[in-house]
């Protein structure tokens, strides 16, 4: 996020230096830096959570091969309160 951020900063700092209403190659070249940065923290976060449903996924299959059908509800409700 921080290095969103420090590209954003620059970017409104070379705008107040070149002081120009219409847009210069930099604004583009600052735009395409946004938007690469802001899409690498999305696929950080979808690798994350794509970690998380693997693992939750594995788990699932080791504990329902565990638990008797008996014991299925209270596994179901001790997992969703957790």
């Amino acid at each position: 996020m921080s290095p969103l951020l420090a590209i954003i900063t620059q970017d409104v700092s070379i705008n107040n230096e070149i002081g120009v209403s219409y847009t210069v190659s930099i604004h583009i070249w600052m735009m395409f830096l946004q938007g690469f940065i802001y899409l690498g923290i999305v696929e950080y976060a979808v690798a994350i959570a794509w970690a998380h449903l693997a693992i939750d996924k594995k788990n699932w299959k080791q504990a329902k091969e565990k638990v008797s059908s008996k014991n299925l509800l209270k596994l179901l409700i001790f997992s969703f309160f957790r």
